[in-house]
Order: C-alpha cells, then structure tokens, then sequence
C-alpha cells in the first residue's frame, strides 16, 4: 500500500518537485501546503502518514513549531527539510524528535532513504501490543472530563482519536478530551465493542457502515486503514 506524505514548502518549485520525486518513488502526496494552517487542514481532512516539512515556512508558525504541534497531535514521523543547519535550528528540530532532516538543495537518494527508515521505523512502533477489545457485558465507563467522572455509554461513542498524551472521543453530541494514554484507554473500554483500525482512530464497531482496503466509515465520515491494522480489522469484520 502506498504511503501518504504532507508537503509543507512554501516554495512552490520547489514543492512540486519534490512531489514529482515521490511519485516516481512509489509515494502518494496527500497535499501541498504553504504555511502552517494549510498543513493542519490537510491532516484533519486527509489520510497522511508522514509530514515533510521546510523549517523556514512563512506565517504564524515555522516549520519546526509545526511539527512540534503535529507531534502533539498526530503519532506520525516528521521529517524536516531546510538550508538552514545552524546549531540552534538543528537544537531546535531535535527538542520535537523528528524522525530525520534533510538539507537542501535536497538529493533524491537522500530523500528516499531518510522518508523510506522514517516509515519503517513508524510501522514498527505502531503495531499494537495489545489485543483488540472485545464485546462483553459491560455497556459504559467513566472517563475523568475536567476533573469530573463522567459516565459514558459505549453506544454513544462514535470513536476515539488519539492527540499526544490525550484522548479525544467523539460521541453523539459532543466531543470530550481526557488525558490517557492508548494503552489506558483499552484497559478502560476492554469490554467494549471498538476497533483499531488506524494508529490515530478507535472505531466502535457497532457504527461501521461500510470499509474498503483503505479506508473505513460511520456514515459520511472517512476513516484511513493503517496497514498494520488491515488483517485485522478484515477478520474482526468477518471478511473473508
């Protein structure tokens, strides 16, 4: 399955060469973005699997407090792209663990090969040591929601997506944040009816109303299918 990259270049030439690059190399481009906001858009409205981002974009943000807000957001490997490699930038990448950097005037190989170990890296790390939960007696949970236990009814969930350190779940009327690792949350919802199917998105199964090879849906919403998750939720969804 092809892996989808974020461009953040606010150089267009620049950008579409290297989208052109990808493409050769078996990469899939989930968009161009010039500054900071475009880039954010993209990965909430888009499947995307790593960022590619210059380090001296213009606006509100530069690159580096990008990936530092992609970090928070989204367990996916950054990689930074500039001609700057002074002391401090390079102090400053580091500090937001990137998962590598590459200089301009970019070469090809490089790129390649820093985006092919960043993806490789990222698909271990994601495989997830736990088993799926599965359908039991229980039919809700309490969730600590600003300092107060808040009882949830399974049925309500639509799905959960993971942002850094919290938990966002997205119910019917609402959303919640609750800071709890993923690990923690199917320890809470073990008993529960939710799927896995992408290293950001617990889905409750129960809301499913139809999938493909890449993606899943509840409703109009679109889910991506991480490739480590694909068997899985194929047998849990009794496909054969």
């Amino acid at each position: 399955m092809k892996k989808n990259i974020l461009i953040v270049e606010d150089e267009l030439l620049i950008a579409e060469d290297i989208k052109y690059n990808l493409e050769r190399l078996n990469y899939n481009v989930s968009g161009i973005a010039i500054r900071a906001s475009e880039a954010l858009t993209i990965l909430e409205n888009n499947s995307v699997d790593l960022a590619l981002l210059d380090i001296n974009i213009k606006g509100e943000l530069d690159g580096i407090e990008l990936g530092r807000k992609i970090r928070s957001l989204y367990p996916m490997p950054i990689v930074y792209l500039t001609s700057n490699s002074d002391k401090r930038t390079v102090e400053r990448a580091v500090e937001t663990e990137p998962s590598g950097y590459v200089v301009k005037p970019y070469n090809k190989t490089d790129l390649f090969t820093t985006l092919t170990l960043a993806l490789h890296n990222s698909d271990k790390n994601e495989k997830p040591q736990e088993k799926q939960p599965t359908q039991g007696k229980g039919k809700s949970v309490f969730f600590k929601v600003e300092g107060t236990y808040t009882k949830v009814l399974f049925d309500n969930i639509l799905f959960f997506r993971t942002a850094g350190n919290y938990i966002e779940i997205h119910k019917i009327g609402g959303v919640d944040l609750v800071r709890m690792t993923v690990k923690e949350l199917f320890e809470h919802v073990a008993s529960g009816n939710f799927l896995r199917v992408h290293k950001s998105y617990i889905l409750n199964r129960d809301k499913i109303t139809g999938f493909n090879g890449k993606e899943v849906f509840i409703g109009d919403r679109k889910f991506p299918m991480g490739g480590v998750y694909k068997d899985e939720v194929f047998q849990v969804l009794d496909v054969n």
